[in-house]
């Protein structure tokens, strides 16, 4: 039997048990829980730099393994890496299935680094080696980010979205540091020096709850464990978390070789205006102007040549029609010998574009059904999920939407409890959060 432990739900590879029910009793039964925490607030971010798994209920005799296979456009495309231990570190950014195998003998050819899945497949359902593998962990592709950097004396910035709002519902960002101590805390997710003060590793906390016993305990500034405890306890309480780690000043390279005067954004009419300028300009090759998404995966919109080298105040700018409602913003300098350097970020936050506004409702379901409201400016085709707190899937359906406004009704079958509702659309994904009681 195949089985992939997520949180106390077990989900069964149900074809696979049939074929299999012949095996020797001594072939492997794979659980494989991973330790992390699920990271919700980036949604692309499951973990950062590092995954710690472990596995139960296998053949001890056989060789265990852990393999990373690396994502090719939403299915598994190569092997990654092949671990014996149960901790992958510094692995490299990117997008990655997980799985766990089990085998005798000696390591199949299929199972090589540079290798398509797909072979060990195939190697699978010969049911040779008593080989056993476990379903993808989270049945879905996993998301790996380098930790966030913010250079001492920086504010630390963060935010999220699909939280609930209403019905006595509040939104605290909070910084703990290495030792587990709240630093403090607010609703804007903007934290100054005079909150961290020193450089290191630290977390932001998202906590979204109606519970007056867990506002209390933030309040109190103590040890973040008395809040994370309270998760599972019965109580609606939501908490997703970012990996901050603060460089000194003296190693950050916030600061760039050529002296800018200034980099900020700001709304102008239906674009993002970037501009910048700078005093002056040494070996300065070319400017690269990235956005973002999270604040973590950058791409470059924008190249435009430097002054090589220059003493007068010279300005740039670029207008960014492809916005998000949130999008971050960074400026990439290079050196004629190809040295590197970034600025700080900066972030542009809009109103909701009013051409395909969306509105789910209500908050707090009674019945099962959640209504959607969305105006469209074209004909076309969009995804509706549902998710719980776990990330577990429960609903998921495609629905036709007209040029103007659509009212959409979809039911689900759910216990009482915390969902996620995130409809994609217009290549951008739009999350809110529900509640269940019924």
């Amino acid at each position: 039997m195949l089985m992939l432990e997520l949180g106390i739900n077990l989900l069964t590879d149900k074809s696979k048990i049939m074929k299999r029910s012949n095996r020797l009793y001594r072939c492997l039964q794979i659980v494989l829980v991973l330790i992390l925490i699920h990271n919700k607030l980036l949604a692309q971010c499951n973990f950062f730099e590092s995954i710690t798994v472990s596995a139960s209920s296998f053949e001890v005799s056989n060789t265990q393994q852990y393999i990373l296979v690396l994502d090719n456009a939403g299915v598994q495309g190569d092997i990654s890496v092949i671990n014996n231990s149960s901790n992958f570190t510094n692995v490299t950014a990117g997008n990655y299935w997980l799985y766990a195998v089990n085998y005798e003998g000696a390591q199949p050819l299929a199972l090589s680094v540079g290798s398509p899945w797909s072979g060990v497949v195939t190697y699978d359902a010969n049911m040779s080696n008593c080989f056993e593998s476990s379903l993808a962990y989270f049945n879905s592709v996993l998301g790996v980010c380098n930790i966030p950097e913010v250079c001492k004396n920086d504010d630390i910035s963060v935010s999220s979205s699909g939280e609930t709002s209403g019905a006595g519902f509040t939104q605290t960002f909070v910084l703990v540091d290495s030792v587990n101590q709240i630093l403090g805390f607010n609703t804007s997710g903007i934290f100054p020096i005079s909150t961290y003060v020193n450089d290191g590793d630290f977390f932001v906390y998202s906590v979204n709850t109606d519970e007056n016993i867990v506002n209390n305990e933030i309040n109190d500034l103590g040890i973040w464990q008395d809040i994370s405890d309270m998760q599972g306890g019965g109580l609606c309480l939501d908490i997703n978390a970012i990996p901050i780690k603060v460089l000194d000043t003296t190693v950050c390279g916030s600061t760039l070789p050529v002296e800018l005067l200034s980099f900020q954004g700001q709304v102008v009419n239906e674009v993002n205006l970037i501009s910048w300028k700078t005093l002056t300009e040494i070996n300065n090759d070319y400017f690269e102007l990235e956005a973002s998404e999270d604040g973590i995966h950058f791409y470059t919109i924008y190249k435009v040549n430097g002054a090589g080298n220059s003493n007068l105040e010279l300005a740039y700018e670029f207008k960014h029609f492809n916005y998000l409602a949130l999008t971050y913003y960074r400026l990439k300098q290079i050196d004629f010998d190809g040295t590197l350097s970034k600025s700080r970020v900066i972030s542009i936050k809009r109103e909701a574009n009013e051409n395909n506004s969306i509105k789910t409702y209500p908050t707090l379901i009674s019945d099962n059904v959640v209504n959607i409201d969305l105006n469209s400016t074209i004909n076309q085709i969009i995804e509706i999920k549902i998710e719980n707190i776990l990330g577990q899937q429960i609903f998921f359906e495609q629905k036709e939407l007209f040029i103007g406004l659509n009212y959409l009704s979809v039911k689900i079958n759910a216990s009482n409890g915390c969902y996620f509702v995130t409809i994609y659309i217009n290549n951008e994904k739009h999350t809110q959060k529900i509640i269940i009681d019924m």
